[in-house]
């Protein structure tokens, strides 16, 4: 909390002028892309974005199926995090006021900006949480404990993943 102890409001009062600077990146980008002679990976993978978004909207049951997974793995995903911050926690945890944090560390950490998103998922535990007056050393040892968690289950994922491709065909 010392880190943000002198801000008093979150202000997001200057950002329509990073949007109008973003905005004709983007159409310029898009401009580019559209010009460009041979097909570049960057086309590619959006024909194929395109195409798999038709197919996946011809099939409302896969998206409904989908959507369900998705939640109950958002859902698994944050009971973790809140329950290895309970286990860690020397102090009562102000619930209410966390829930809205949960979600958006596990956002952060599953960001494409560090290995298993552990800089990520720390940074982003001990600002957020912070701000709900958990103190830095249980947001950091709640994210250590994830991270556990999580190269746990990536080591058994693999181990199955492993058996199984070894195993021959029938």
């Amino acid at each position: 909390m010392a880190a943000f102890g002198g801000t008093k409001s979150f202000s997001l009062r200057g950002s329509a002028w990073w949007l109008l600077l973003f905005l004709p990146a983007v159409v310029a980008g898009l401009i580019l892309l559209k010009r460009s002679r041979r097909e570049s990976v960057l086309q590619k993978f959006a024909a194929a974005f395109i195409e798999s978004g038709k197919r996946l909207l011809k099939s409302p049951k896969v998206v409904l199926s989908g959507f369900c997974c998705s939640l109950l793995m958002q859902v698994a995903v944050n009971a973790t995090l809140a329950m290895n911050l309970q286990a860690v926690s020397h102090t009562p945890i102000p619930w209410a006021q966390l829930m809205w944090t949960f979600p958006l560390i596990t956002a952060v950490s599953g960001l494409p900006i560090t290995f298993a998103g552990i800089g990520a998922r720390d940074g982003a535990a001990i600002a957020l949480l912070g701000w709900c007056g958990v103190a830095a050393a249980d947001a950091e040892a709640m994210s250590l404990l994830t991270l556990c968690v999580s190269v746990l289950w990536g080591i058994v994922g693999g181990i199955v993943l492993w058996r199984e491709s070894s195993v021959p065909a029938k």
